[in-house]
């Protein structure tokens, strides 16, 4: 409706609201050519060359990246200036939080470990834009908690009532950079790798140590899914037990990976279950560094949207009766607005993406073995304190288990061989019947200790997840050696050997 650079010199005008505007038109027309570029390029090179060239996301980081950089940059400035000639004089006054909102952005993600020099830059002007959105809508509650004399949170609301195309705009302006914290993270640091395990078998990424417990198959309704179980382990520390699957629809060749997702405030631990075969999976491994910022700014900006567009309230001027109608609507659809966000954080956050987490992990080569008690068969007490200085197998079993009665053999024999040279076996019964277990302890003469673990105390502490388990503790009580499942009597005596220095 006016011209977008009035004033009597040319260049100052770039330097004032105005001239920000422009250039932020102009930012949105290059990324829109620059995206279809991107996207057709492959369709002009095969008819003009006969040659087919792809714009992957390399492409469209290095031409868009830097227009996305400016673009942020904008936002950063554009609320500090005013018209013309007073510009770069309100620039100066009102653009400190700006700079400390960009050293401080710097800082904590140095801290944090993100030391790329570009991912530098794109942090220092999110910080930039950050500060300013921060400190704009700052200055506007502190004006209106002096004049009104009232709190903080009423006089927020109050500016949102009153000029809601601002301060919305300002809510959109730090989605943004929320977004952008979220794209520099998750295009800057990705982590990506295919594993093949076998259960039982343990592999590193990155921070992450991944155990696959178990491949399992169930029917569900008009599918059949794999799912493959793998405990989730970060810097040593049990996090969570994650649960991707394939679903294959009956009648049809159909198959839909369901990948499970754990999600953190710095990054996400991404599983996909690619493949599977009789006695291994294939798994395909993301860490994506700072993706929550990127859903976390998508919700502020749609609701500094919904805040910006909002019909004004102008119930002053309206009858009394029709006035508080107005407000009950207002009121219904804000309320509506908000179980709108809280159903999207929910589901983006919330419980389910395949995840489960129980009370404890299982104990990793190299940490301590978690200290017991246990009341065995024959009445006695035995505690894994008492046996410091000596190698301990602490194996974890039940009577109605098939792989147990398997190895059961094998256990007998290697305790009847190193019993009485600096090796204790203790066996611990898992969920079952003491009349069962004294049975099968019977019918397999099975000799060293054994006791049932009443309410699970110890099977938990362990993070056992079924059985068989077998845990080889050194005579520092660390545990050396974990078996998910049935343990050779090669295996085992081999371990034990190299802890007695063999």
């Amino acid at each position: 409706r006016r011209p977008l650079l009035s004033g009597p010199h040319s260049m100052e005008g770039f330097f004032s609201r105005e001239g920000l505007f422009l250039i932020t038109l102009v930012l949105f027309l290059t990324l829109t050519g620059s995206v279809l570029v991107g996207s057709v390029l492959p369709t002009i090179t095969e008819a003009l060359t006969h040659q087919r060239f792809e714009a992957g996301p390399e492409w469209f980081d290095r031409v868009t990246g830097p227009q996305f950089a400016a673009l942020v940059l904008v936002l950063g400035l554009c609320p500090l200036l005013g018209r013309s000639a007073q510009a770069l004089a309100r620039l100066r006054s009102r653009g400190w939080p700006a700079l400390v909102g960009a050293v401080l952005a710097v800082l904590l993600t140095v801290v944090a470990g993100f030391t790329k020099w570009a991912s530098l830059l794109g942090f220092g002007l999110v910080g930039l834009a950050g500060g300013t959105a921060v400190a704009e809508i700052a200055r506007g509650v502190a004006s209106r908690t002096r004049q009104r004399k009232t709190g903080a949170l009423r006089a927020l609301w109050g500016l949102m009532r009153r000029n809601q195309r601002k301060y919305g705009g300002y809510l959109v302006h730090i989605g943004i950079v929320l977004m952008a914290v979220g794209i520099i993270g998750t295009r800057m640091y990705p982590l990506e790798t295919e594993l093949v395990l076998s259960p039982g078998e343990t592999a590193s990424v990155g921070r992450y140590t991944l155990i696959l417990e178990d491949l399992r198959q169930e029917e569900a309704g008009d599918h059949f899914s794999t799912i493959a179980y793998l405990s989730a382990y970060r810097d040593g520390e049990y996090l969570a037990t994650l649960a991707p699957r394939m679903d294959q629809y009956f009648g049809s060749d159909h198959t839909i990976g369901v990948p499970a997702v754990r999600a953190g405030l710095r990054e996400d631990l991404y599983l996909v279950l690619a493949g599977y075969g009789s006695s291994s999976v294939t798994l395909k491994v993301f860490v994506n560094p700072l993706a929550t910022f990127l859903w976390l700014g998508g919700l502020i900006f749609l609701a500094g949207g919904a805040v910006a567009v909002w019909p004004t309230a102008a119930t002053a001027r309206l009858p009394v009766p029709q006035a508080r109608r107005r407000a009950a609507r207002e009121g219904v659809a804000l309320l509506v607005l908000l179980l709108l966000l809280v159903a999207a954080g929910v589901a983006m956050w919330g419980p389910g993406h395949g995840v489960s987490t129980q009370q404890a992990g299982r104990p990793l080569p190299g940490q301590p073995a978690p200290d017991f008690s246990l009341t065995l068969l024959d009445g006695s007490t035995l505690s894994l304190a008492d046996l410091r200085g000596q190698v301990v197998v602490v194996n974890f079993w039940a009577s109605w288990c098939p792989p147990c009665e398997e190895e059961a053999p094998d256990l007998q024999a290697v305790w009847s061989e190193y019993q009485g040279h600096g090796v204790n076996f203790v066996g611990v019964v898992y969920q079952d019947q003491e009349a069962a277990v004294r049975q099968f302890v019977a019918r397999l003469g099975l000799t060293y200790p054994i006791g049932m673990d009443g309410g699970d105390r110890i099977s938990t502490a362990y993070g056992i997840t079924g059985v068989p388990e077998t845990f080889v503790i050194d005579p520092e009580g660390q545990v050396a050696y974990v078996h998910i499942g049935p343990v050779t009597a090669e295996e085992l005596a081999a371990e034990l050997d190299a802890l007695l220095g063999r």
